[in-house]
């Protein structure tokens, strides 16, 4: 599945590349879970997995979940544009909004990059 044109993401569906990105990636810690990436020179698309544990909820909940962070990927997919892997595993069990979802990723994602611009 494609999760957007412009920007060109595609789903990360390989079992390996999944369990690679969450063994060896960088993690950023959120209050809705944790947010893994990890950029591979040699690969030519970027690609995105969405986890959604579940103990988080019904079915309905999780697809929720799961169609909010497909549609923050497609809207900040310049956040995620110096990684060409990135996972999202939620573990939140509360009512969460778009909004709030919105809000807390982009902070986590722009103190990351803070963090990783200053370490070099």
């Amino acid at each position: 599945m494609i999760l957007s044109k412009t920007p060109n993401i595609s789903s990360l569906k390989n079992k390996k590349e999944i369990q690679d990105l969450l063994a060896s990636g960088r993690k950023v810690y959120t209050k809705y879970g944790i947010i893994f990436l990890k950029n591979i020179p040699e690969a030519v698309n970027n690609k995105a997995a969405i986890l959604v544990k579940k103990k988080c909820g019904n079915a309905v909940k999780r697809n929720y979940i799961k169609r909010v962070l497909r549609y923050f990927i497609r809207e900040h997919a310049r956040l995620l544009s110096n990684n060409n892997r990135i996972a999202f595993l939620y573990l939140y069990t509360g009512k969460a909004e778009y909004k709030k979802i919105e809000t807390i990723y982009i902070n986590a994602l722009n103190r990351y990059e803070e963090n990783s611009t200053n370490s070099h």
